[in-house]
């Protein structure tokens, strides 16, 4: 079911990720990470769409709870790729080192040349095979074309339809109404003033992560579910 979240912004303050209020912030959390930390990074998973420029379209991180398939948090805003990049690995490490996936158009190469820079611990790889007989291939983030984009798109739907993914954002779900297949072919918004970058994000979140290894309690749990850790009680 849909639930309030609570904005603000993260910010670093001697090594650590600290969460602030602020009513005017980029990022939205519904759900913030859990108390236990093992092999939370698997559990994460944090998808991109970033912008090529300020002036264009906004920019959008979506993170998502791999075992329950739920959208916990949403940053969106107005930023260059590269201090995208920045925020991506403020709220992965927030969210216990959780994989990154920004898609790589829209200036999501220099997003990833970032990340790397920085030696951010997980982040996504696309795996093929290569033309060479039984080798594979690797690139960083997800390569979106026509049928990819239809790939990832087609995912999101199919969960909605099944029921099994729980969105809270409305930004998110006023774009995925409002997201359409276009006369030329293409997908995208009916509507001009209203942007498709959440929808984006989500879909390349729930089909990258999907390719990931399954997802598996960590083996010295207790078997009971990790409780979420709510900062925002004093709020």
């Amino acid at each position: 079911e849909p639930m309030t979240g609570h904005r603000g912004v993260l910010v670093e303050d001697n090594g650590q990720i600290r969460w602030i209020h602020d009513p005017t912030g980029p990022l939205t959390v519904f759900k913030a990470p859990t108390k236990t930390r093992s092999a939370d990074w698997r559990r994460y998973f944090i998808a991109g769409d970033p912008s090529m420029t300020l002036e264009g379209d906004p920019a959008s991180l979506q993170v998502i709870n791999r075992n329950t398939l739920e959208q916990v948090a949403v940053w969106h805003g107005r930023i260059d790729p590269i201090n995208l990049a920045k925020e991506m690995m403020k709220l992965g490490r927030w969210y216990h080192d959780a994989e990154l996936c920004p898609e790589i158009e829209g200036g999501g190469q220099a997003t990833i040349a970032t990340l790397l820079n920085f030696n951010y611990p997980h982040l996504w790889q696309h795996r093929w095979a290569d033309k060479a007989p039984g080798k594979v291939s690797m690139s960083y983030g997800w390569a979106t074309n026509y049928n990819r984009k239809r790939w990832a798109v087609g995912r999101l739907k199919h969960l909605l339809i099944e029921n099994s993914i729980t969105i809270h954002d409305k930004r998110t779900y006023n774009q995925m109404r409002n997201f359409i297949v276009l006369p030329s072919g293409e997908m995208g918004n009916a509507t001009a003033k209203i942007h498709d970058d959440t929808v984006m994000a989500l879909s390349i979140g729930v089909t990258a992560s999907h390719l990931e290894p399954p997802l598996f309690e960590d083996e010295h749990s207790t078997g009971q579910t990790a409780e979420v850790l709510d900062l925002f009680e004093s709020l």
